[in-house]
């Protein structure tokens, strides 16, 4: 399958397409348009404002502006008073987000915080639920191999 390559920002207009097989030229009748795009990052303005945070804000907002489809998956905190993951959905600023917290009963350890199954399973949900077309991780910390 072939992939138009530009950059994601910038040269940007409308929603890339792309072909439908192998065999398609450029000039195919058979383009789709790529419009759902997930954005992966450990965090989320306004609770995190990080470097990575706020780029991935700004690139979500200037997706949503060019007519993406843009969601965001992102970690929101570890709870002591629960024992299972879930999330809280929002849209801010005409992006949605699925912003994910993880109870536990105890310290998280090193290896928890690189490699955490539960999240991994969200991470799977959201895309069988959505089916984006585009996944753009702008940082893995939290986020299991299985992801990726």
């Amino acid at each position: 399958m072939y992939i138009d390559q530009q950059p994601l920002i910038g040269a940007i207009d409308k929603p890339r397409k792309r072909h439908f097989s192998e065999g398609d030229s450029e000039d195919s009748e058979h383009w789709l348009p790529c419009k759902n795009i997930l954005i992966v990052v450990h965090g989320y303005p306004p609770r995190y404002t990080g470097g990575a945070e706020q780029r991935a804000e700004r690139t979500a907002r200037a997706l949503v502006k060019r007519g993406f489809n843009v969601r965001v998956l992102c970690f929101e905190h570890y709870d002591n008073e629960r024992r299972d993951i879930y999330w809280a959905d929002s849209i801010q600023n005409g992006v949605a987000i699925r912003r994910l917290s993880i109870g536990t009963n105890k310290d998280v350890t090193f290896p928890e915080s690189y490699n955490n199954q539960e999240i991994g399973l969200a991470f799977e949900k959201q895309l069988q639920d959505w089916r984006p077309e585009l996944v753009y991780f702008f940082s893995c910390l939290l986020y299991t191999s299985r992801c990726v």
